[in-house]
């Protein structure tokens, strides 16, 4: 609202995030600087959140705010960087919408998974059909997990996921919760193994993306996470 918007609920698009798919506005931003780049004009989703919600950020900045065609994140060093090199290795998908999408490896009895690389979520999540081939629970435990727009709560459960490798990054063992978000249906995932990767792993990768091949590689920052082969 500082920056000029007014709320008309006349121009809505259907949003989707990880919980819910919800409708929202869209605002115009001119000439937002970010990085060593061109200022840029976005057209902004306003995320319907109440006044009175908790919300620590002004926005979310995506990657349409990123004009290089390939970009760097390293996660442990908190950089983005610009204008990197082709990747190397295809570890997966960039969509035509700007998911990162691909395949991950768990040990024997799960096999191939699909997984997305979500660095707004704080915790990796797995659907249920990966939770049933998963033995290792953590009783009756539950947890809440909120949307961006803070209306649909959606239940976890705490669940060990064991040898998971995605490209040059290998796991041995790491807690992730169990929930039937509505992204594994509008991915339509749902029936079959799939995976959101948060911070809880990303926070040891660094990922490159390659928007002109349409792939990304994804490598560990910690020598103990590296895959050996």
């Amino acid at each position: 609202e500082s920056l000029g918007f007014q709320s008309q609920w006349r121009e809505l698009n259907d949003v989707q995030s990880l919980t819910t798919r919800f409708e929202a506005e869209r605002f115009y931003i001119e000439g937002v600087d970010f990085s060593a780049q061109p200022p840029i004009n976005l057209n902004a989703v306003v995320i319907p959140v109440s006044d009175e919600a908790s919300n620590p950020v002004a926005g979310l900045l995506g990657a349409d705010a990123i004009l290089s065609p390939r970009y760097t994140i390293d996660f442990t060093e908190g950089e983005v960087r610009l204008q990197t090199g082709p990747v190397t290795r295809a570890d997966g998908q960039v969509t035509d919408i700007g998911l990162l999408t691909g395949m991950a490896r768990t040990y024997r009895g799960i096999g191939e998974i699909r997984v997305m690389l979500d660095s707004g979520s704080a915790y990796s999540i797995v659907n249920p059909r990966f939770g049933q081939r998963i033995r290792q629970r953590y009783g009756g435990i539950r947890f809440n997990i909120n949307g961006v727009d803070n209306d649909v709560e959606n239940e976890g459960r705490s669940v060990q996921v064991r040898a998971l490798r995605i490209g040059g990054l290998c796991v041995g063992s790491i807690p992730a919760l169990e929930a039937d978000l509505d992204i594994f249906r509008a991915l339509d995932w749902g029936g079959e193994p799939a995976m959101i990767i948060g911070m809880d792993i990303l926070q040891f990768a660094t990922v490159s993306v390659d928007r002109q091949s349409g792939h990304f590689q994804i490598d560990s920052t910690a020598p103990e996470l590296a895959c050996n082969t």
